[in-house]
């Protein structure tokens, strides 16, 4: 997905995962549980732009970038015409799957 010059594109997760030598299953460990297959499911899809957010001194987010075509949006206290606006939401893990617990 291409961006404008401006805009600040967090750390996509397979460049961050490489520059600190971490596994799918130990980056799944880092951001709240993710299982490994869930990693690499965000890796391989093209469709998805998964990154990190890394502020010095605090944790980092697992993050999602995705763009949405819009007729008018509102941020900052101000009306913006535009028609993209693009998000950036954090991922958190869901609901694990599997047998009922009596």
């Amino acid at each position: 997905m291409e961006y404008p010059r401006n805009f600040r594109r967090p750390v996509p997760l397979k460049i961050w995962m490489e520059s600190r030598g971490m596994s799918q299953a130990k980056t799944g460990l880092q951001f709240g549980g993710f299982t490994a297959g869930a990693i690499q499911k965000m890796l391989r899809n093209p469709d998805r732009d998964v990154g990190v957010i890394d502020i010095p001194n605090e944790p980092a987010i697992l993050v999602e970038t995705e763009k949405q075509e819009v007729i008018t949006a509102y941020a900052e206290n101000r009306m913006l015409e535009t028609d993209i606006v693009y998000t950036v939401k954090k991922l958190s893990v869901g609901v694990k799957l599997g047998p009922r617990k009596p």
